[in-house]
């Protein structure tokens, strides 16, 4: 009987090279090349069956593909998503008084998913930027929370008083500058 010779032939990842050394006159091995580049020796019927399609490089990467969720573990965005959780209920956290004691929650999407947080925020535009609530009373959610520098978000703090000079000059008859001087000297008492 003539056995078939697989010189040039493809199984799944490997290219046949050439017949190798026989360990048993009756098991013929075949070196071959991995798309990977590996070199591996394989008997013809795993060859042929369908059993062996790699050097052991695929194997590992779907073993590797089912271990691996997102991939971003080790990114800025994910540190800033499990602060959010950590300071929204972590009782232990030094700022949880100020998020989780006040009452502020994290919506079901994000806290489920860093995913769905990373798909509504998007990437971190820059090491300036961080996470900001736009009403700052208000929850971790996609219709409340933006990227913000640390200036955008110190216009947003509690403690900002916000002062229209321009109203407070008409309603007292003086211009704006004059009603800015008097705020300056502690003349004017605004109430935020």
């Amino acid at each position: 009987m003539l056995k078939a010779d697989l010189s040039g032939k493809k199984f799944g990842r490997l290219f046949v090279l050439h017949e190798g050394e026989r360990r048993s006159k009756y098991l013929r091995r075949w070196v071959c090349v991995c798309d990977c580049g590996n070199k591996t020796s394989v008997i013809t019927n795993c060859l042929l069956s369908g059993r062996t399609q790699s050097c052991g490089c695929f194997r590992r990467e779907r073993i590797c593909a089912s271990l691996k969720t997102h991939g971003m573990s080790k990114t800025n965005e994910y540190r800033i998503w499990s602060g959010i959780i950590k300071r929204c209920e972590n009782k232990n956290c030094r700022n949880w008084l100020r998020y989780g004691g006040r009452g502020i929650k994290i919506c079901e999407r994000w806290r489920n998913s860093f995913q769905a947080f990373y798909k509504d925020m998007g990437p971190r535009p820059s090491l300036a930027h961080s996470i900001d609530r736009i009403n700052a009373g208000g929850n971790y959610e996609p219709s409340n929370c933006r990227w913000a520098t640390y200036k955008e978000q110190a216009r947003n703090l509690k403690a900002c008083l916000k002062v229209d000079f321009d109203s407070i000059a008409k309603s007292l008859g003086i211009s704006y500058t004059a009603a800015y001087k008097r705020w300056k000297r502690g003349v004017l008492v605004c109430q935020g």
